[in-house]
Formats: C-alpha cells, structure tokens, sequence
C-alpha cells in the first residue's frame, strides 16, 4: 500500500497477509516533498523486506522504517483480490484522498533511467497561438501555454531565427510592418524533450491617408498618408492629387509639386513613413471633392491610396423671411 499523508510526504506499508502492525513494515519518505493540488510522479521500489526507495518526479528521496514492530520477511498469496488506491485493512480502508492515474507495476526493479523516462513527461502546447491578420502599427500579442514536467522554458522564433529575449510563453509585438509577416514559433523545452507551435502573422503592404471629411472655406488642414511597404521593397515613390487650384505647402519627407498641384514623394529606404502636407480650400469651393493618389515600390507593384479621399463643405444660410408691425421675426436656416 503506497498513500500520501498530509505535510507533503509519501507512506507505504508492505507485508503478507491482512494488514497488521506486527506482519507489516512501513515505510515513510522526507515530509514536504509531494504538493498538494498538482500531480507529482511517484515510484515506490521493493527490493525486499529491509530496503525500498521512492522516488519523486523521477528523484530518488531520503526514507526511513519507522514502524519499528513489523517482521514480514515475505509476500504470501492470498484468496482476497488486492486493492489500488485503499488500505489492506477490513478495519480501516483508508480511501486515498485524491486523484491516481497511469498506475503500473513492474516484476522487476526499474532502473533510476528507467524511472526518470516515465516520471518525466515531454511538453505539449496546450494552448497554441493564433495567426493574426491586421493592419500596420497595430499591436500583435501571441501567447502559447504548455503542459508537462517543470521547468519549461519558452523560446519564440520568427522564420526559424531565435528572436532575442523572447522566453515567455507571450510575445508581443508593437507597431508591426509588412516585413513582421511570416512564420512564428513557440519551442517549448524541458529536460526530457522539446515540442513547439506555429502561427501566421499576416501584415499587408498599404497607403493609408487621413484627413477631416469636412472643410470650410479658406482654411488649410493637414493631409497625413501612412506607408507600410511589403517587405524587400528598396525605393518607393507617393503621389497624391488635391483637387484642382487648392494651393499646397509644408510637404513633408522632401515632397514636391507641380503646377498641376501633384505631390511627390520619392523614397530610397523601402521603410514605413507618415507623409504629410498643409492644403488651403479656395473661397470659392463647394460641394464635394475628390483626392487620388498612389504608392508603387520598387518600380513593380502599384497599391492606391485608401482612407478618407472625398471631402466636402457644409453652406449654411440664414435668410430673414418674413418681419410683422411687432418686430416679431420668422427665419428659416437650410
């Protein structure tokens, strides 16, 4: 009979026959070694009636006789069936207190290597980390959880390269770019095997613009356009075209225009870049008005800008329609 006692520490009784004081001997492991609420490996050895060894996730472990009055030199057979997980004893069967699982017994006595093998179970990523599709800038937090035996150690990887400082089972990463696009891997590792998980982050190449979706006469605003190039761009050039006659200054990044009102950027790093100029509506625009613009990298590949391209006015007019002899007014507002 192997049980548990609180306080941390393992017991075990051997002997022949119904259990008794007399025909057993017990045996009891160091106290503080067995956690309560987690599974711990354990392996009990008999060589015989004198010596016997537990060990713990797969360590051998200081133990003493401590019953003093058992004279069992023998195992004998017996008519009744034995029993896993209660005492020997019609007086008191002793239900272990708590859960046992992948119970084997050996005819033989395993060697420590043997025991360290079983005791010691290779990592599996639980929980395994999800591909993530998103825009540049965002943030992109991955996160694998793995069972089996501690310690566990955590190593991320990006295109199978080590990434530096990467050894917790999240990584994070901030402000992504087309070229953070690929292959993400979890190796979790402890001292008998190394297991791992996969995910995709997906960040697409775009030109994105900002700006107010309403103007007001005469009043210049800031046009923002934010470039993620794909990754192996090397040069890439940005034009945007304002409405026409809108006047055009403060361009950013060494822009350009034209007499056409054209703004041009020409960019040799293939890096991301917010690009930006000051534009004036004229006192005579109306309605609604339309920006286009395009990103082409590397001379090959065209995307156009997206985000907010028309913009219009707002022509509030208040007329006096109507006056009676007491000064009352009637006025309408369109």
């Amino acid at each position: 009979m192997l049980s548990y006692v609180g306080g941390g520490y393992l017991y075990t009784h051997i002997g022949s026959g119904p259990y008794s004081q007399t025909t057993y001997r017990n045996y009891t492991t160091i106290q503080g070694n067995i956690p309560a609420n987690a599974w711990t490996h354990v392996a009990v050895v008999w060589t015989d009636f004198q010596t016997m060894k537990f060990y713990v996730n797969g360590v051998l472990q200081s133990s003493s006789r401590y019953d003093g009055t058992g004279s069992a030199s023998t195992i004998v057979n017996t008519a009744t069936d034995g029993a896993i997980g209660k005492r020997d004893d019609p007086g008191n069967t002793a239900p272990f207190a708590g859960k046992l699982d992948e119970i084997r017994v050996y005819s033989r006595e395993l060697t420590p290597s043997e025991i360290n093998t079983l005791a010691i179970e290779p990592p599996q990523v639980a929980i395994q980390p999800s591909a993530v599709t998103t825009n540049a800038g965002a943030t992109v937090v991955f996160t694998a959880n793995a069972t089996g035996a501690a310690p566990l150690s955590y190593q991320w990887q990006f295109q199978s390269n080590n990434i530096s400082g990467a050894t917790t089972n999240t990584l994070t990463l901030t402000n992504v770019q087309p070229a953070n696009s690929g292959t993400y891997r979890v190796v979790v590792t402890n001292s008998v095997g190394t297991n791992s998980a996969v995910a995709t982050l997906t960040v697409p190449a775009q030109a994105v613009s900002a700006m107010p979706p309403v103007y007001t006469n005469s009043v210049a605003f800031t046009v923002t356009i934010s470039v993620a190039p794909p990754a192996g761009t090397t040069f890439y050039t940005v034009q945007d075209q304002p409405p026409t006659g809108w006047p055009v200054t403060q361009i950013s990044n060494g822009g350009t225009t034209n007499s056409g009102g054209l703004v041009r950027w020409l960019l040799n790093d293939g890096a991301f870049h917010t690009l930006t100029y000051q534009i004036t509506p004229p006192a005579g625009a109306v309605g609604t008005n339309h920006f286009t613009g395009t990103a082409r990298f590397n001379g090959t590949t065209t995307l156009p800008i997206t985000g907010v391209r028309d913009i219009f006015n707002e022509v509030a007019r208040l007329s006096l329609s109507s006056l009676d002899l007491f000064g009352d007014v009637s006025c309408t507002r369109t």
